[in-house]
């Protein structure tokens, strides 16, 4: 037991010490549980033999009653022999049958059989009978003739006096009454018998024994207990002894004398009590081995413990401390015993540690030799000093290794030079200086084993014994290579500091001077004696003015600023400055640097300059004024011969008079072009130029563009624009759509200009559209002009600057177009680049970002499908017509000349006719009224509409025919997407219906305007009077003239009712300003409309108008159809005459050559009148429709929002939205966007307020609309 480990003792221990209890438990339960559950099974088997006695008593009641309801029938009782027979046949064959023999027992003792045979009185198988009243059942027999075990129920048959006439017997077989009721086990060696009451066996298992024995027969189990078995009605009772005891149950069968017995052998009871007893041991070694287990477990874990605290303790004792502390868990005898060997683990790593950190962990390397100067211990640091393992040195060699070989010559030099005597320069050296001092310091220069020199400094002590004997060295090594770089360092920063040409000095903490460098003496003018301290020498005012702004030095690290230094010999020095706060890394004590340079020639410079810029502003100031004061000049004489042109063409004049006059009003508009060229550059140079943010809508902007462009398009041969855009662009883009159009109207005019043959193509295309972000298109320019050489392009954005004297003298110009719109589209976060080849043609493009107001895009436009043809000989242009009209759903089919289109329309069957034919003016087979007639007859003929393509000087040239020999629609170039599809709709619309159109000429078309209202024209220059009196009363207007501000005010007082005033803003005695602000302080002519008329473009001096209560402002020279728009526009007061007059001009009270467009407010008629070619009835057509759609819309609107039925009043803003589109209702078009945009938010976002706010503004803008247009039906 000695070798057994602690472990397997205590386990054997308590194993041991708790299987005893266990042991007894189990016993004692065994014995409890044998008990109940043999008491369980005896009951058991107890209640299954009373239940086989009871069900068969109820059983043979049952079949008693049968035979008494037998026995009582008609036929028993008074049948005759034979009925009676057959009766009792049927009865025993029936299916069910439970009897095996019927029969009947007549009065003279003959037994009838339902068989037909019959028995003597003799016959009389059973021995005795149970009497229950009159019946009874008998015993059973064996049957003499049939050998079955049977037993009988006899029933007496009563007479007609109720007395027995004879008996009825019913034959059962007794193992029909075993197999019911006799069929039951309780084990499997288990016997169950029936016996009478005198103890004979009348059913056993075993047949042989049957009707035989009786239960006391000793050749029975049962003898034994025979006597208790008879003696009750029911129980059981124990028997025999050993094996072979047994329990014997028995129970009467009620009202026949028999009783069932069973006989259980005792084992049958036990054998399953043989588990229980399993179980209990199971159980019992189940505990033993968990709790084994357990202990296992815990023991296991204690010895852990105490093995954590071995390995600790033999780890110190070896000399290692570093090792992972033994764990202190609970409060037990381990955990102090652990904690106590901790504790001594850590005292002893400390002690240790500060010795290793002495010896190791420091810069010193420490190395030991014996008394032969043999190395005995090379520490860390010396290995990190030299290069060496110690395991390579210790035992192997001296110092001699890696002291530098002419270091050490130059000690033995000076060892041999103090003692006297030559010293070898190798051992010797250590030897002698030993010898000399025990301890010594000096500087060695090592050298580490990749062969680096290393400069340390040297501290040799001598180790003794304790009787003093030296028995070896221990030297100790520092490295100061940095050191000595940093002497060198700090040597070459003086050098620096006193050959640098401004002023540098130091100041302690105290302000003291403690440095000056000699730039800086020479600054001061300081002589430099070097009698006296420098803090003596550098008067007090130097230190002040250098120390200036020490306070936020401090607070800041540095500060900058200037100062003046006025020196002993009357020198003002200015110099700029730097003073910087330092702090001592490691005693934090403050100090403070300044470096001041002189900068008195720079600040005369400066001064220049300021003064040089003051002139250059003033003279900046006066161009300003000048140019502002020459564009009132120039345009107001401008102004009057622009005016006067054009009433002079409107009069009769000769072929030469008229050219004349058309050069004289293009000779004025290219004036106009350069002076507002000229202004607009002023204005960039100045930086007054302001962009807008507005919403506006792209393509309508594409439209104006493109508007403005079809002056310059026409005069040249095969020339083409095209303007080239997405089949969708957004509805609504923030930014300044009027800078916009200036750029593109500057490049798109220089490409038409420098362009005589070939095409110019403005393209948009859409770069970025995602929802939430800003959309980025790409405007493009390209032409196939004249180009641009490599020379020419490095001074194309130059002011005034044009291609060449050649080019300027050939095209004109200023200059100034792309140097404004490079500044412009700088200014919307652009910029334009270009791509330019001499001779073949230029590109300009640029890239802008827009805020987008909602993230709608326009509508594509859907014509339907219908064939077109196209007649156009330019490839470009062929194409570019095609993808248009397919997106728009058409088929076009193209044509390269007017000759091939006329030959296959006249040929063509009605099948393969078009809708429509797109027909280019300008080709070269097309050769003027003949070749239009000729077409025009077989379009008619064969019902094709045709759309004429041409210039602005084509279409007034086709509005001067006959209105029945003009083109069904007249489209002029450049054609925007817009425009072209807003032509084709009535186009199309027109041969859907198969009704031709009342084409008229907007231009052509020449009539005198009803009277509106009267005008008070303030003017004080002649000219400029004529002009705008002519053009008033051409509209219908009166006016009056006044020609001074004094006079406005003059004829307002005189009672004279004035239904607007045209002021114009430079007048002599009083300006317009000056008499707008005295109209507007008088509340009677609060509602009388003023618009101020002016050469001035400047924003900010507009905006001053309308301070002053002006209501609108036109610019000099005054575009006529601009100032009727304007004029009109104002007039609210006489819409009721503007009704009157619509009225007049509508087809239902005019004439086809007299008829004119009503003025509706908020739509502008002459860009509808384009969008349908200039077809008036069209547009008539088109009012009237959108007049009785929009009438209900208001209520419509009102009905979808107060049953929240938002998708219904989105449709209806959708529907208006492009109603007004169609129709230039700009504003209605974008009020309606607007409203459209709020309906299109998921319905958790609706924001009601701002719908119901937007509804508003729609219907303020609508009912002017309707209220116009309803007039003219009156």
């Amino acid at each position: 037991m000695s070798h057994v480990s602690i472990r397997t003792k205590f386990l054997v221990f308590v194993i041991l010490i708790t299987l005893l209890p266990l042991v007894l438990v189990g016993i004692s339960n065994y014995r409890t549980a044998k008990a109940t559950i043999k008491e369980a099974l005896i009951e058991k088997a107890y209640a299954k033999v009373r239940g086989s006695a009871d069900g068969m008593s109820v059983w043979l009641d049952e079949r008693r009653a049968e035979v008494t309801a037998m026995s009582r029938s008609e036929i028993v009782r008074f049948g005759s022999e034979t009925e009676r027979i057959a009766y009792l046949h049927i009865e025993t064959s029936r299916k069910d049958s439970p009897y095996f023999a019927l029969s009947y027992t007549d009065g003279d003792g003959y037994t009838h059989f339902a068989s037909g045979t019959q028995a003597g009185p003799n016959w009389r198988p059973w021995t005795e009978s149970t009497s229950i009243g009159n019946s009874a059942i008998t015993d059973p027999f064996i049957g003499p003739r049939t050998g079955e075990r049977l037993f009988l129920i006899r029933i007496p048959v009563p007479d007609g006096e109720n007395e027995p006439a004879g008996y009825l017997n019913a034959a059962i077989r007794t193992d029909t009454l075993a197999e019911q009721f006799l069929d039951f086990r309780v084990g499997l060696r288990d016997i169950v018998l029936m016996y009478n009451r005198e103890g004979n066996i009348l059913y056993y298992p075993d047949i042989k024994k049957e009707l035989v024995y009786n239960l006391r027969s000793p050749e029975l189990p049962f003898a034994a207990a025979a006597d208790d078995m008879l003696a009750g009605e029911q129980g059981y009772a124990e028997t025999g002894s050993g094996k072979g005891r047994s329990i014997v149950f028995h129970a009467d069968v009620a009202q026949t004398g028999w009783q069932v017995g069973m006989q259980v052998a005792m084992k049958e009871f036990e054998e399953p009590l043989t588990p229980l007893i399993w179980r209990t041991v199971l159980r019992i070694a189940a505990a033993e081995i968990v709790m084994a287990l357990l202990l296992w477990a815990y023991i296991n874990r204690l010895l852990a413990r105490l093995q954590r605290v071995t390995d600790v303790t033999e780890a110190a004792s070896a000399g290692q401390f570093d090792v992972i502390p033994v764990p202190e868990t609970g409060r037990d005898e381990i955990t102090r015993l652990s904690h106590s060997v901790n504790e001594m683990t850590v005292h002893l790593r400390e002690m240790f540690d500060q010795l290793e950190a002495i010896i190791n962990q420091n810069q010193y390397s420490i190395i030991v030799v014996d008394q032969e100067y043999r190395i005995t211990y090379f520490s860390k640091a010396a290995e990190r000093l030299l290069g060496y393992r110690a395991e390579e040195v210790i035992g192997f060699h001296t110092p001699l290794l890696f002291i530098a070989p002419d270091s050490l010559a130059e000690a033995a030099e000076q060892l041999s030079a103090k003692l006297g005597r030559p010293v070898a320069p190798d051992i010797s050296v250590l030897r002698e200086h030993r010898l000399d001092n025990r301890n010594y310091e000096r500087e060695w220069v090592l050298v580490h084993k990749d062969g680096t020199r290393i400069p340390v400094s040297h501290s040799s002590s001598a180790i003794t014994d304790r009787d003093g004997k030296v028995v070896g060295v221990v030297g100790i090594s520092r490295d100061i290579t940095k050191q000595r770089q940093e002497e060198k360092t700090r040597s070459r920063q003086l050098a620096v500091l006193e050959a640098a040409h401004d002023l540098i000095a130091t100041f302690d903490a105290d302000h003291k001077l403690i440095y000056l460098n000699p730039a800086g003496r020479e600054m001061l003018g300081l002589a430099g004696s070097g009698e006296v301290s420098l803090a003596e020498e550098v008067p007090a005012r130097f230190v002040e003015t250098l120390l200036m702004g020490i306070d936020h030095a401090v607070a800041h690290g540095f500060t900058e600023n200037m100062a003046e230094l006025h020196t002993p010999d009357g020198r003002i020095v200015n110099v700029s400055k730097i003073l910087v706060a330092h702090q001592d890394e490691g005693t934090g004590e403050r100090f403070f640097s300044c470096i001041a340079r002189d900068v008195t020639e720079n600040t005369r410079v400066n001064e220049m300059l300021a003064e040089a810029k003051r002139e250059a502003d003033e003279a900046s100031q006066a161009k300003t004024l000048f140019l502002a004061r020459m564009s009132h000049e120039i345009r107001t004489p401008l102004a009057g011969i622009i005016g006067l042109t054009r009433l002079m063409q409107k009069t009769e004049l000769t072929q030469l008079q008229r050219d004349y006059a058309d050069k004289m009003q293009a000779s004025s508009e290219a004036l106009l072009r350069i002076i507002n060229d000229i202004l607009d550059f002023s204005k960039v140079e100045a930086g007054k130029i302001e962009l807008n943010a507005v919403s506006f809508n792209l393509e309508e902007m594409l439209q104006k563009l493109a508007d403005i462009l079809s002056v310059f398009v026409g005069g040249k041969e095969q020339f083409e624009f095209l303007i080239e855009t997405p089949e969708q662009l957004p509805s609504a883009l923030i930014g300044d759509p009027l800078r916009i159009e200036q750029v593109l109207l500057n490049l798109c005019g220089n490409a038409v200009k420098f362009t005589n043959r070939g095409h110019v193509k403005l393209q948009v295309q859409l770069l970025v559209f995602e929802p939430g972000e800003d959309v980025v298109v790409r405007f493009s320019v390209e032409d196939t002009g004249i180009g641009i050489s490599e020379e020419q392009q490095t001074r194309l954005f130059e002011s005034f600057t044009q291609a060449g004297p050649a080019t300027q003298r050939k095209y004109g110009g200023t200059g100034l177009g792309l140097v404004i719109a490079k500044s412009l589209v700088e200014m919307m976060g652009g910029a334009i680049s270009y791509e330019s080849t001499a001779g073949v043609g230029s590109r300009f493009e640029f890239t802008l970002q827009f805020a987008a107001q909602s993230d709608a895009m326009n509508e594509p436009y859907q014509v339907g499908e219908h064939a077109i043809w196209v007649v156009e000989d330019y490839m470009l242009m062929e194409q570019h017509w095609s993808g248009m009209l397919e997106d728009m759903g058409l088929l076009p089919i193209g044509h390269g000349s007017w000759r091939s289109a006329q030959e296959r329309l006249a040929r063509a069957g009605i099948g393969a006719l078009p809708a429509a034919v797109l027909l280019d003016f300008e080709m070269p087979d097309m050769f003027g009224d003949d070749t239009w007639q000729s077409f025009h007859e077989t379009a008619l003929a064969t019902g094709v509409r045709t759309i004429a393509l041409t210039t602005a000087f084509g279409r007034e040239e086709l509005l001067k025919l006959p209105s029945e020999e003009r083109p069904d629609a007249i489209l002029v170039k450049p054609v925007t997407r817009m425009a072209l599809y807003q032509t084709l709709v009535p186009v199309m619309g027109m041969v859907s219906a198969g009704a031709a159109a009342l084409a008229e000429s907007a231009a052509a078309e020449e009539q005198d305007f009803p009277r509106r209202g009267t005008i008070l024209l303030a003017e004080d220059n002649a000219i400029n009077q004529l002009v705008a009196v002519e053009q008033l009363s051409e509209w219908g207007f009166a006016v009056e003239v006044a020609e001074t501000g004094h006079e406005v005010l003059q004829k307002l007082d005189s009672g004279e009712a004035y239904d607007l005033i045209l002021m114009d803003i430079h007048m002599p005695e009083m300006d317009g300003d000056e008499a707008a602000s005295i109209i507007r302080s008088e509340p009677k002519f609060d509602m009388l409309p003023i618009i101020a008329l002016t050469a001035n473009v400047i924003k900010k001096d507009h905006e001053r108008y309308y301070k002053l209560g002006m209501n609108d402002v036109l610019t000099k020279p005054i575009q006529a159809e601009k100032m009727r728009q304007t004029v009109l526009k104002w007039l609210n007061a006489g819409e009721e005459e503007h009704a009157a007059a619509a009225a007049a001009e509508s087809p239902l009270h005019a004439s086809d050559e007299g008829m004119a467009l009503l003025s509706v407010p908020g739509i502008d008629m002459a860009s509808a009148l384009a969008r349908v070619g200039g077809k008036r009835e069209i547009l008539r057509h088109m009012l009237h429709v959108f007049a009785a759609e929009s009438t209900q819309f208001g209520d419509r609107l009102r009905q979808a929002l107060v049953a929240s039925d938002y998708q219904t009043a989105r449709r209806l803003a959708h529907t208006l939205k492009g109603s007004a589109g169609n129709l230039s209702a700009a504003e209605l078009a974008a009020m309606a966007d607007q409203l459209e945009s709020l309906l299109k938010q998921p319905i958790e976002r609706i924001d009601v307020q701002a719908i119901n706010s937007a509804a508003a503004c729609v219907q303020l803008v609508l009912r002017p609309m309707l209220k116009a247009l309803a007039g003219s039906d009156k």
